[in-house]
């Protein structure tokens, strides 16, 4: 179900779930998804069209949960590798 106001008018769109995915949302699901995946972003950009990737970023849709989840998998492939240097002791 869909509303909004026209006029005075009140309008409400009801049709089934499937008919309200349209090709936009499955290349947004598609850029999404691919992302979450691991999918190296140079090829998904190719493929969807996106120039830059500030558009990109701007483009999928991921929500706190799935950007922290994204992030911890970065680490974990990183293995025992500390995410920042410790500073160089001087010596006297």
């Amino acid at each position: 179900m869909f509303s909004y106001k026209k006029g005075n008018k009140d309008v409400i769109v009801r049709k089934p779930k499937c008919d309200w995915v349209t090709s936009h949302t499955c290349r947004r699901s598609f850029c999404t998804n691919e992302y979450l995946a691991g999918t190296d972003v140079n090829l998904i950009m190719r493929i969807s069209g996106h120039k830059t990737y500030k558009d990109f970023f701007k483009y999928i849709r991921i929500n706190q949960e799935e950007a922290a989840k994204k992030i911890l998998e970065i680490w974990n492939t990183r293995g025992n590798m500390q995410a920042f240097a410790l500073p160089i002791a001087k010596t006297a």
